[in-house]
């Protein structure tokens, strides 16, 4: 236990005295100073941050839990006094799951002098407000963005915008020999999942190897395709076979389109196992399909065929009950994810504090990352001590995460106070290390890997962040 020692505050009390000379010229008194009137001062203003996400749409789970967990932190620091004596208040943009109107939501939110900011809650509208991060109009804290593509580290290949907000930060942050990061996220990057996935799909069962040769079936966008690469490369690197990879569109959800993908997989040579990596919403609709299809050509894939799922897969909502056709189509599978409800005390503190301002909600997958999306924002403007200086704060965000001192959720005040020096901190979060890293502003967290049956997931193991590289 590190015991912290409250820093001394000097007190100086400064008395003035004024006194008015007077000349005894004439016999006219001076009139009498008029009573002084009371001054009020008035508080300060509130420090206001942006709460930008998908509240409405097919985003809209994802956007209440980040909601939910973003408001239990805000809830807390106010409580013990606000950032920098103001008060921590939200901005709530909603771009309605549409990544266009989140850029549009950014832009407006920054004429009005707003620059720090939680979210955006989904991949694409994270690229999509990109370039004006990039361009430093606002500091963003994504708790649930993972794409590989928002991590900025490596050269860019695609002539995205998301790829040219990328190089223009490169070049801009490059020009002094060093790097920050454009986006910083709590939540684990894909570059991580694909290293996961690879080690649970390959790993030895009863002698052999789970899945000696793999299909891939992606959500057929630049997310979906950025972890499929960085997949089937980190599973040929273990000289195991990738058959093929599947694009799946969102917007291809009708059974003839969902069935040929199926059928995709099915081709000969058969694959061991198939990898999906999609979205809850994409990847349950192909589960329904897989399930019709192969029930409908029963002697396509082997007894033993295995699927293993990405963090889609790991979504209570995917569930309705143990008889929904989802939970049904899912029976078997595994599905491998960041652990963001970590067995630790971080987190048992963090759950305690949610239960008690939603009592009848359970947390999802990211409400412990907006949590710590809130709090390690709130620890970088009081160590920067500017309410309003993007560089300032950007660099605070890396000094206070991986340092020496270790303080997390437990000590809330402790950690503003001990921001607001020069101490070197550790910032355990409620969902695990946020150790940011200086080249992608991303953080990596243990995984689990979980079974689903009986509509439930059954934890089977947990790796730690240690052994899971993203390089």
């Amino acid at each position: 236990m590190t015991h912290v020692r409250p820093s001394s505050v000097l007190s100086t009390l400064l008395l003035a005295a004024s006194a008015a000379a007077c000349t005894a010229a004439s016999d006219d008194a001076l009139p009498a100073p008029p009573a002084a009137t009371p001054t009020t001062t008035a508080a300060p203003s509130a420090l206001r941050v942006a709460l930008l996400g998908s509240f409405t749409g097919a985003g809209a789970p994802i956007g209440a839990d980040v909601k939910r967990g973003a408001n239990v932190a805000v809830d807390q620091i106010n409580a013990l006094g606000g950032v920098l004596g103001r008060r921590l208040e939200l901005v709530i943009a909603d771009d309605q799951s549409v990544p266009e109107a989140s850029a549009a939501r950014l832009a407006e939110l920054a004429k009005d002098g707003i620059v720090f900011g939680v979210g955006p809650t989904t991949n694409a509208a994270a690229a999509a407000v990109l370039p004006l991060v990039a361009r430093d109009r606002v500091l963003l804290v994504s708790p649930s963005a993972t794409s590989l593509t928002l991590d900025c580290a490596t050269d860019a290949t695609n002539a995205d915008d998301a790829s040219r907000a990328c190089a223009a930060s490169r070049a801009a942050y490059d020009a002094d020999g060093t790097q920050a990061p454009v986006l910083f996220r709590t939540a684990t990057s894909d570059a991580y999942l694909a290293t996961a996935l690879a080690q649970v799909a390959s790993e030895p069962v009863d002698g052999a190897r789970r899945c000696r040769s793999i299909a891939i079936v992606r959500q057929d966008d630049a997310t979906g395709a950025a972890l499929s690469e960085r997949l089937a490369r980190r599973y040929t690197q273990l000289n195991l076979a990738v058959r093929r990879s599947i694009g799946v569109a969102e917007t291809d959800g009708s059974p003839l389109a969902l069935a040929a993908a199926v059928e995709a997989v099915a081709n000969a040579p058969v694959p061991d196992c198939q990898v999906v990596v999609a979205k809850p919403s994409v990847a349950s609709a192909y589960m329904r399909a897989f399930k019709a299809w192969s029930a409908e050509h029963p002697n396509a894939f082997p007894s033993t065929f295995m699927t293993v799922g990405g963090d889609g897969f790991h979504d209570p909502a995917l569930f309705a009950s143990p008889q929904s056709p989802e939970a049904v189509a899912a029976e078997g599978s595994l599905a491998v994810a960041p652990d963001t409800a970590p067995s630790s005390q971080e987190y048992a503190t963090f759950r305690a504090a949610f239960g008690a301002s939603h009592p009848e909600t359970q947390p999802g997958r990211f409400a412990a990352t907006a949590f710590d999306a809130v709090v390690v924002l709130a620890g970088a403007i009081t160590r920067a001590g500017d309410g309003a200086s993007i560089p300032a704060v950007r660099r605070a965000l890396v000094s206070i995460s991986a340092g020496r001192t270790r303080t997390g959720p437990a000590d809330v005040k402790g950690f503003l106070r001990l921001a607001a020096t020069a101490e070197d901190l550790d910032y355990r979060g409620a969902s695990g290390p946020l150790d940011f890293d200086p080249r992608t502003g991303g953080v990596r967290n243990d995984f689990g890997v979980w079974r689903i049956a009986g509509g439930a997931f059954v934890r089977e193991a947990t790796f730690d962040a240690s052994v899971v590289s993203g390089d």
